[in-house]
């Protein structure tokens, strides 16, 4: 549907004209440019309709979930930065300051550059969820990522990939015994939509993600990462590990997906990193 909706768009012109006698200008066609400009506003609309009122399985939610989680903390060459690069910046500017650093990553909005934005969208098929939940789910989870490394915590640790579910979720004080990552997404879907759902339409998430936002900010991800605080010695924070992605790297990037193809390995890359595998050997492979 969502395909269908966006060649209409794109093609509106032919459609129309399709419909009329080759005689007819586009003007008397669509009237005027602010027709065209409704109509193309009302289609975005019905595809956002769409969108929001699709279904998303309990299983799909887990383990799309879990591949945004490695994405979100290990960054992508070229694309998006690694979450403890971010870190590094910001106590950079801070210096060294955690707690400043810190009250800033609750300041910000959180904002990627369009092109990332565009590219983290472009992750659909392979993370699994629904591109109206995943952006803003990729937002909340870099920020709850970056807080966490802000305060010393190993971002590889099971133990603290849990908790950044957990705050993700709005929980809080959560035992330790539920600090297995699957499980710990298994209670975020339990908190939003109930234990007996194992469908809810996709509007239902986004709006939940949106609500709990503020608090996971405000008040569940300081609550929850200040507890065990490491400090991050000036050794580790002056490191860049990667640098900004530029629109040069964006192209490149894309390049080399349309190389991938050729071979009939499209985006074998992008599906390793989502899923957590050493992405190089995988492609050797």
């Amino acid at each position: 549907v969502r395909l269908a909706l966006r060649l209409c768009v794109d093609n509106m012109g032919n459609c129309m004209d399709a419909s009329t006698s080759t005689n007819t200008s586009n003007e008397q066609v669509f009237g005027t440019s602010n027709a065209v400009a409704d109509s193309t506003t009302a289609l975005e609309d019905a595809k956002l309709l769409v969108e929001n009122t699709k279904e998303i399985s309990r299983e799909a939610f887990v383990l799309g979930i879990q591949k945004l989680l490695n994405l979100t903390i290990a960054g992508y060459p070229r694309a998006i930065r690694s979450s403890l690069s971010k870190r590094n910046e910001l106590l950079r500017r801070f210096d060294g300051d955690q707690d400043a650093a810190v009250e800033e990553i609750k300041r910000q909005a959180a904002s990627i550059t369009e092109e990332a934005k565009t590219w983290v969208l472009g992750l659909v098929p392979y993370v699994g969820l629904p591109g109206a939940i995943l952006y803003p789910t990729w937002r909340l989870l870099r920020r709850v990522c970056v807080m966490a490394g802000l305060y010393g915590h190993d971002l590889d640790l099971p133990e603290t990939r849990a908790k950044i579910v957990h705050v993700f979720g709005g929980l809080r004080a959560v035992p330790a015994v539920e600090y297995a990552i699957e499980t710990a997404v298994q209670l975020v879907w339990t908190s939003f939509v109930g234990p007996v759902a194992a469908f809810v339409p996709v509007g239902t998430l986004v709006s939940k993600v949106a609500n709990v936002e503020g608090k996971v900010m405000g008040i569940v991800g300081q609550e929850t990462f200040t507890e065990g605080r490491q400090p991050v010695p000036e050794e580790v924070y002056m490191q860049e590990l990667d640098a900004e992605p530029t629109t040069q790297d964006f192209a490149a990037l894309a390049k080399d997906f349309a190389a991938l193809a050729k071979d009939g390995a499209e985006y074998t890359l992008l599906k390793a990193w989502a899923l957590g595998g050493e992405a190089v050997a995988i492609a050797a492979d």
